[in-house]
């Protein structure tokens, strides 16, 4: 039954896990002058938010859903996959045009001069209270049937849910803490990469998720 909980989690966290502003925001710490000590608080952080954001979602399906795979669940489903694909085409209209320069968060500036407290507290937001996040953990949770796993399967989802969403933050940090400051092009050019294509890459990310989770709370309600 374990892998009954962690299955229908991971397309959703490998949606959290390759946004490009995490990676981004876990680049621009890795090449501040608090290198890894922020690095390292930024990272804890993120997998702290993102646990946060995880449980609260899984306790909120199992409570208002009744704990089984019934009407409200696939409701909660319907309105996630509508407000994902909504999100999609808003990054679809919103995409740099050819030869226009991507638009850059201004608080993503932080991320370059955090001290390892700071550093912590933007890691735990960015996961933890980022819309987006929120959407995805709320959908991943709602994929499992209460009714059906026990609450240690729950928190394997939750586990699961937690580490593969966190795979991209912790790559940053295992390569730096590998290749040191041999890594800084390398990082330099992912930074670049994400920060022009983040719009498409949310665009097709959200269309996917949306469909599935859409389709899943269709399916629901037709049984």
């Amino acid at each position: 039954m374990v892998l009954s909980a962690i299955g229908p989690t991971l397309p959703y966290a490998l949606a959290v896990a390759f946004s490009p502003f995490p990676i981004v925001g876990a680049i621009l710490v890795a090449r501040s002058p608090h290198g890894m000590p922020a690095l390292v608080s930024n990272t804890i952080g993120w997998i702290v938010g993102l646990a946060a954001a995880a449980i609260v979602m899984a306790v909120l399906v199992n409570t208002v859903g009744g704990g089984d795979d019934g009407p409200i669940t696939n409701w909660v489903r319907i309105v996630v996959g509508l407000a994902l694909l909504w999100a999609a085409w808003r990054k679809f209209h919103g995409r740099p045009q050819a030869g226009e320069e991507p638009k850059v968060p201004g608080w993503l500036e932080a991320f370059g001069k955090a001290s390892p407290m700071r550093a912590f507290v933007l890691g735990a937001a960015l996961a933890g209270a980022n819309p987006k996040n929120l959407a995805l953990a709320l959908a991943a949770m709602s994929a499992l049937d209460y009714s059906e796993i026990s609450r240690g399967d729950v928190l394997a989802g939750i586990v699961a849910f937690v580490i593969v969403g966190s795979i991209s933050v912790l790559a940053v940090l295992l390569g730096r803490a590998v290749g040191g400051s041999r890594l800084d092009g390398t990082l330099a050019a992912a930074e670049e990469f994400m920060i022009r294509n983040n719009a498409v890459i949310m665009m097709m990310v959200f269309a996917l998720i949306g469909m599935n989770v859409l389709g899943a709370g269709l399916a629901g309600l037709d049984r």
